[in-house]
């Protein structure tokens, strides 16, 4: 039984005799990526397998790139995915998810090669003229009867900008058995893992580390930086949490500052494991100053706001950055 795949929005308005695909693309063309997105969680482990271009006359077999098998909760994916460095890019995709003991094999009828797998009974996806180097087709679970199965995934690619014409090429996992070379990945459904839940609280603010304001008062810690000459770079973030055992305020991650571009620096944070940025409004602000030591600034009052990074503000020498953010607590047990 051949298993038909959910197709996507390309058409299948061209065969592979048609005259488009003879014709050899160029580079000045759009790279056009996958119509169909992977946005939710792959579980387990994706089967990647090269995508590999057969023997054709003097012309000897080419490693392109990918093709890798995965899935989710709901859908099994088929990426094929060419790097834009390599010469080639994908034209025409045929595709099978079944059982392969279910394919019969053909004789040469002008369109599949003698002792082949029958092409025409694959789902047919055609993109000729277009300058593709990525596409993810998908299949629903619930269309699939057996927990493995194989997939065989065969495609049509063509030059950029040379006269090497079309190539026929597959996701080289196991060697199917016929006169041509052919080949099918054989893939299991993995099994999704529930996320361990995480809970955050102890609401708190950070900054980064630098210098004591000019009119610091009672506890204030905050402090302000100074940017990292000459290009940019990382300053320390400190939280308000005061470490018992040694006093000091504990480095909960890095600012990073970018160069200076067009008179103005991006603002970005990589947090150390068990801290974000708490969710809201106004939970990054910054303030500058051409000067130091700067003066202190309520956070309410600082010039740039915002929810989240990056933060882009004007270039100069010292930046005072307070952050509100949570650390990963231990999750309440259920009642």
């Amino acid at each position: 039984m051949l298993f038909m795949l959910a197709v996507t929005t390309y058409s299948c308005q061209k065969s592979a005799t048609e005259s488009s695909a003879n014709q050899p693309l160029t580079k000045s063309e759009e790279p056009i990526n996958s119509p169909v997105g992977i946005e939710s969680t792959i579980c387990g482990t994706p089967q990647e397998a090269i995508l590999r271009i057969m023997p054709q006359g003097k012309a000897d077999s080419a490693d392109i790139g990918s093709v890798t098998v995965s899935n989710d909760e709901t859908n099994l994916y088929v990426t094929y995915s060419i790097p834009e460095t390599v010469d080639w890019r994908l034209q025409q995709l045929r595709i099978f998810v079944g059982d392969h003991s279910n394919i019969s094999l053909s004789d040469d009828d002008g369109i599949n090669d003698p002792q082949n797998p029958q092409l025409g009974h694959f789902k047919h996806i055609v993109m000729d003229g277009k300058n593709v180097m990525e596409y993810t087709d998908t299949v629903a679970l619930s269309d699939i009867a057996s927990e493995c199965v194989d997939v065989m995934a065969f495609a049509q690619v063509m030059g950029i900008n040379t006269n090497k014409g079309a190539r026929k090429g597959w996701g080289a996992g196991d060697r199917f058995e016929g006169v041509r070379p052919a080949y099918l990945i054989n893939y299991c459904i993995q099994k999704c893992t529930p996320q361990p839940e995480e809970c955050w609280g102890g609401d708190e603010s950070a900054t980064g580390n630098g210098s004591v304001f000019a009119n610091r008062k009672g506890n204030n810690w905050f402090e302000f930086s100074t940017y990292p000459q000459p290009n940019g770079g990382t300053v320390p973030l400190i939280s308000g949490q005061v470490n018992k055992k040694t006093g000091e305020n504990p480095i909960i991650g890095n600012l990073i500052f970018s160069e200076v571009i067009d008179g103005k620096v991006t603002i970005t944070v990589d947090f150390n494991d068990g801290w974000r940025l708490m969710p809201g409004k106004e939970s990054v602000k910054v303030d500058i100053s051409s000067t130091s030591p700067m003066n202190w600034n309520e956070p309410g009052h600082f010039a740039y706001k915002q929810s989240d990074f990056p933060i882009t503000v004007p270039a100069t020498s010292y930046y005072a950055v307070h952050l509100s953010v949570q650390q990963r607590v231990e999750c309440p047990t259920p009642k």
